[in-house]
């Protein structure tokens, strides 16, 4: 009996003595796993963040894109922000204004543009991308020759170059009449805002 509570008591000291260092190894093991996590996770950041945002900043119809880009000496950023921000690249798209496409385009605008381009009307081409892409950049580069400010471009873009101009000559809104420090519509406001942040994310992910 004597001998049997000799042993168990060594047995718990042995138990006692064996405990520390058990925690200490599976400290060691949480850390080195915790240090891969973390490694892991910072290794593979930047590709998570591309991917996400190249689904929520992607670059359709990048063939049309491209040659509207080069021919009308347009940022590829600017086009697919806008195209983004006006239409989230639905080609079939129409606004209760009566805007078509992926540049929402209003008939009206199309065929003066066509007038001022001497190109034929085509009927229904605004549900054509190609169509839509190259007459919206087409519009974005006539802005910049009107207004030569990007802030100005977007604003004309949604609102309609008028209404700019009559913006910049009100000095409610304009201190010297080549910048808005207020643009007096809401929703053009949050447009252009819209607009610069896209092309924001679109230069950071692509085009830097």
């Amino acid at each position: 009996m004597a001998q049997t509570r000799t042993r168990n008591r060594r047995s718990r000291r042995r138990r006692k003595q064996s405990s520390p260092v058990r925690k200490f190894i599976v400290v060691i093991i949480v850390l080195a796993l915790l240090c891969a996590a973390v490694y892991f996770v910072a290794a593979n950041f930047g590709k998570a963040q591309r991917f996400i945002g190249s689904k929520l900043y992607p670059l359709k119809y990048s063939e049309y894109v491209d040659k509207a880009a080069e021919e009308y000496g347009v940022d590829k950023a600017l086009v697919y922000a806008m195209m983004r921000t006006e239409s989230h690249f639905n080609k079939d798209a129409v606004s209760s204004a009566g805007a078509i496409g992926l540049m929402q385009l209003t008939p009206d605008t199309y065929e003066w543009l066509c007038n001022k381009r001497d190109i034929d009307y085509v009927d229904g081409g605004l549900y054509e991308p190609s169509i839509n892409i190259d007459f919206g950049t087409y519009l974005i580069s006539y802005l910049f020759e009107e207004f030569g400010d990007e802030k100005l471009v977007i604003a004309a873009y949604n609102a309609g170059p008028d209404n700019v101009k009559a913006w910049l000559n009100n000095s409610e809104y304009s201190p010297d009449g080549k910048t808005l420090a207020t643009i007096p519509y809401e929703e053009t406001e949050k447009h252009v805002d819209k607009v610069l942040d896209a092309e924001d994310k679109y230069n950071k992910l692509y085009f830097s």
